[in-house]
């Protein structure tokens, strides 16, 4: 028998056939009533959510061509391996947690953290702490590209953004003398940009091993995500969506905004209290000799635009 609320939250004072019924219970009755309607308790109330997001994002500095900016900050991607050179500073502290990766649940295909490494991952993180339990409803990650004809166009979603022909960002396109990772080829889209959702144990945070791991989406076809089923034209700017259209002769400083949209709603991931929520993606860097450097280049922290959005459903609290 499914649950339903009783009435004997209000008064435990029940009048049926058969029994007696007198003025002392009957008042008895309405005073619990009145009582309980004048100082409603949490059991006997609805629980009413309203929804929070927390949003963020940056633009990189405008760097569009295939060479490493060496005077410009990666920032804020850090690499995934705590041991990787510059990581860390001073003196390891004695029986210290050791976590050879900060994250778990990043494996992609043609980067290996472990010995031999080949090839590496960095990783924008940001942290946030729920005070008291929240639900977890949505979660979406927006790489801008621009569009245009361009060739200086900041956010070009490729290292290289003279190449022409079918070629299209995010992809396992082959520079000698690398190759793709095996089970793709120079036009199959990439499935590298793993993005994981998970909260840090409370007794030990600093401990990466006892995080729990609450969402993740790796080995997805990022192209698989556009923003919208219709295609910016390269060599023009126009929307032939809508009426009337959008349409504009300057198409070197306007662009359509376009771009890839990784969106989960409906989650219904429960949260506890005191939590320390982490949000990450992992950019491939891949090793450029064994397999190929695909469209990401020597720097990917600068081909795109990048936005994020947590979405939690807070109950709605008397003060």
């Amino acid at each position: 028998m499914a649950w339903r609320r009783h009435t004997r939250n209000l008064t435990k004072e029940v009048f049926y056939d058969g029994t007696t019924i007198d003025g002392s219970r009957l008042e008895k009755a309405v005073n619990e009533v009145v009582e309980g309607v004048n100082d409603v308790k949490k059991g006997n109330t609805k629980q009413r959510f309203v929804a929070t997001q927390y949003h963020s994002g940056f633009n990189p500095p405008n760097r569009n061509n295939a060479a490493p900016q060496p005077n410009y900050s990666k920032w804020p991607w850090l690499q995934l391996k705590n041991n990787a050179t510059s990581s860390f500073m001073g003196v390891v502290p004695e029986s210290a947690p050791t976590n050879p990766q900060r994250l778990k649940g990043t494996s992609v295909p043609g980067i290996s953290q472990q010995l031999p490494a080949l090839g590496d991952q960095y990783v924008w993180t940001r942290t946030l702490y729920f005070d008291k339990p929240v639900v977890l409803h949505g979660v979406s990650i927006f790489l801008h590209n621009d569009t245009g004809a361009n060739v200086d166009r900041p956010y070009p979603g490729q290292f290289d953004t003279s190449i022409t022909g079918p070629l299209k960002p995010y992809t396992y396109f082959a520079v000698a003398p690398g190759e793709p990772p095996q089970g793709f080829n120079a036009l199959s889209d990439t499935v590298d940009l793993p993005i994981v959702l998970d909260i840090m144990n409370p007794g030990t945070p600093e401990d990466a091993e006892m995080t729990d791991v609450e969402f993740t989406r790796t080995l997805y076809a990022i192209n698989g995500e556009p923003s919208s089923t219709y295609t910016p034209n390269a060599t023009a700017t126009g929307w032939n969506d809508f009426q009337p259209h959008y349409n504009s002769e300057d198409v070197t400083d306007v662009r359509p905004l376009h771009g890839r949209v990784v969106e989960y709603r409906g989650l219904n991931i429960p949260i506890h209290q005191r939590a320390r929520v982490r949000l990450a993606i992992a950019l491939p860097l891949y090793d450029g000799t064994v397999y190929t450097r695909a469209t990401w280049g020597a720097a990917p922290w600068y081909l795109q635009a990048w936005s994020s959005t947590i979405t939690v459903l807070e109950e709605v609290q008397t003060l």
